[in-house]
């Protein structure tokens, strides 16, 4: 029979030290009149952690426990992992006990805390399912704690209240795929930081970005950042980006990819390989002069284009939701140079 720690705290007793620590993030945007809002976990005084696509392209940011409110701003990001935290000038109080994700096993219980749909401080239970590895060799916390829109960012405490990870997505395809970033991650992000949010929009040509990740080494190609989500447009004409993960199935939504090159090359080729779950009724990439072929499952559409890299070193690829799309679960594959580099998966819902 398996041992059962003589620390294990009850729900009661976990929702009573999350309480203290689980905040709620709001985002605002001055084009827009909407407010964004998800979780996040007092790491530390006036240092709060939360999901980078929560504050992605926010000109303001506010902080609320309790009855209080504080004004926000971006410490460090790592947006590849999709951990950012916040400077909160002001905030006191208790702060996150940090675990050690390393020493879960699976089936172990596990607690999300958060504030899904706006209802703050609300607390759900689950156990580890797996330690599951996504491209680029990441491995996160699977869990059956239930998570929902405004979830993003809650913490994953462990039997002890121990923070062991931060809430960051799910697969609505199935039932209880919840996915959990590592706390250990946190510790990790000045080293991985990016100093601006992925707004091709808005770019800075003096502004120096340090250097993310790589997935894969490519002769005289560095990638700088990338990141999946919605397009719009703006009167510039640019692309309006927004960080996501789930793509309404609303006709005319535009959606895709970006990433940021460094390179002496005149030219870049890339590819990317979009697969759905069912055959679309139609296929044209938005605004696009790319090439384009489908598959003969009818379930791949492959894009190709060669191309000079534009001063901002920004490539993107967007598409256009049409009539008769697919809901469920999609996967984007991106070569740069016949090399895979970042892969994307997304849900497209109603």
């Amino acid at each position: 029979s398996a041992a059962i720690s003589v620390h294990a705290k009850t729900a009661s007793e976990i929702y009573e030290l999350a309480s203290k620590i689980t905040v709620v993030v709001k985002s605002a945007y001055d084009e827009k009149e909407t407010i964004r809002q998800g979780s996040g976990v007092i790491l530390s005084e006036e240092e709060v952690v939360t999901n980078c696509h929560v504050i992605n392209g926010a000109s303001q940011i506010k902080v609320l426990i309790v009855d209080e409110v504080h004004s926000a701003t971006l410490q460090y990001s790592d947006w590849d992992r999709d951990i950012c935290s916040l400077r909160v000038k002001g905030l006191r109080g208790q702060v996150a006990v940090i675990g050690n994700s390393k020493t879960l096993e699976i089936g172990a219980k596990v607690y999300a805390v958060g504030a899904p749909h706006g209802l703050e401080l609300t607390i759900s239970d689950g156990i580890v399912s797996n330690l599951r590895e996504f491209e680029g060799g990441d491995n996160y916390i699977q869990t059956t704690a239930a998570i929902s829109p405004g979830s993003s960012g809650s913490g994953l405490f462990d039997e002890n209240g121990a923070l062991v990870g931060i809430m960051s997505f799910n697969y609505s395809k199935g039932q209880n795929l919840n996915f959990a970033s590592r706390v250990e991650w946190v510790k990790e992000l000045p080293a991985r930081s990016v100093k601006a949010v992925p707004t091709p929009s808005a770019e800075s040509e003096n502004e120096t970005l340090s250097r993310t990740i790589e997935r894969e080494s490519i002769s005289d190609v560095e990638i700088v950042r990338s990141d999946f989500g919605l397009f719009g447009s703006i009167p510039s004409g640019d692309p309006a980006f927004q960080a996501s993960r789930m793509v309404p199935l609303e006709e005319g939504q535009g959606y895709g990819w970006f990433i940021e090159l460094k390179t002496s090359k005149p030219k870049i080729k890339w590819r990317e390989e979009f697969v759905m779950p069912i055959s679309p009724a139609t296929m044209e990439a938005q605004g696009s002069t790319v090439k384009y072929s489908l598959s003969k499952d009818g379930l791949t559409v492959t894009t190709e284009q060669e191309g000079v890299v534009p001063d901002s070193g920004l490539i993107y690829n967007v598409w256009g939701v049409a009539a008769g799309d697919p809901k469920g679960h999609h996967i984007m594959r991106v070569y740069v140079e016949d090399k895979l580099v970042r892969t994307f998966e997304f849900e497209v819902e109603e």
